[in-house]
């Protein structure tokens, strides 16, 4: 601080008072501590909207000791001058004037469970027996939590421990395979239903087919076999269908009823070892050269080299 001349004749008393500054207002920045509306012109100011404010601190509002302080602002659209001061026994904020505040479930949340619990002081006030009883059943509702937060901490170490590659490659080959299935068993039922149907083709048009028996003993008979699967009465005109039917096939040049083809191997004939002897095979002979030309080669057959 610098140094002030004072001169001989300075009378303190001479110098004016200032004024109490304690109900000063001054401007200071904040943001709105709560979503209000405008009164005036209904215009939405939402929570944390800077605007500029004058203090004022209430010296006759109080609440154990703290002052209750004042904030005067005004609207951003219509400059409607709006109040709200603090409440320092709920934490929060109360709406005076100008505005009004948008509602809120955690307030009432909040003065809900400050009803219970006053009505509980209540209850509790003078009865050692039913405080106990609050107490027991407290403590039994925090050792539930704790189990289930237990539970809930096992769980996530678990999840975690596990191996999700692994986990997605055995689902990816259990699909695999009871793709694999179905599209066996699919074919299986495809190849079935076309053997009925050629079966039913090489008996003949007529729509009568005929069932498939079970397996029979060595020892059964054909008619046996025909009286088993259709029954008596019907066996005569079973048999009557099935010979018309050999019949025609047989006239037709087909063999076998069975709609499986067959594969046969033949095997390639060989001729016999006198046939290859008797074959003439070409022999490399030296003829004499005439005079002058020197050596000629030819080739010429078996009978001609034996001839002289």
């Amino acid at each position: 601080m610098l140094n002030r001349y004072f001169p001989p004749d300075f009378d303190p008393a001479l110098v004016p008072k200032r004024t109490n500054r304690k109900n000063l207002k001054c401007e200071v920045r904040m943001m709105l501590p709560m979503t209000v509306q405008c009164v005036k012109c209904g215009e939405y100011m939402y929570r944390g909207k800077k605007y500029t404010a004058r203090t004022e601190y209430l010296e006759d509002e109080t609440y154990l000791g703290i002052k209750k302080v004042r904030f005067y602002g005004k609207c951003c659209v219509c400059s409607n001058a709006f109040t709200i001061k603090t409440d320092p026994e709920n934490e929060d904020y109360e709406v005076e004037s100008g505005v009004t505040r948008n509602f809120e479930s955690w307030k009432l949340v909040a003065a809900e469970k400050k009803a219970a619990q006053k009505e509980r002081e209540q209850l509790e006030f003078g009865d050692p027996m039913k405080a106990l009883e609050h107490r027991t059943i407290e403590s039994k509702r925090e050792m539930d939590a704790l189990d289930d937060l237990d539970a809930l901490k096992a769980l996530s170490s678990h999840m975690e421990n596990a191996d999700t590659v692994a986990i997605i490659a055995h689902r990816i080959a259990e699909a695999k395979k009871s793709r694999q299935v179905a599209a066996t068993e699919e074919d299986k039922s495809q190849l079935e239903a076309f053997r009925l149907m050629r079966r039913e083709q090489r008996l003949g048009k007529s729509g009568t087919t005929l069932p498939i028996p079970a397996a029979a003993p060595e020892s059964a008979t054909p008619s046996s076999m025909l009286e088993t699967v259709t029954g008596p009465q019907d066996a005569s005109d079973l048999r009557s269908i099935v010979a018309a039917t050999v019949s025609s096939l047989k006239g037709s040049g087909k063999r076998d009823l069975d709609p499986t083809p067959r594969i046969t191997l033949r095997r390639k004939r060989r001729k016999p070892a006198a046939a290859v002897a008797s074959i003439p095979r070409p022999t490399l002979s030296i003829a004499p050269a005439p005079t002058g030309l020197g050596l000629g080669l030819g080739y010429s057959s078996s009978s001609a080299s034996e001839s002289p």
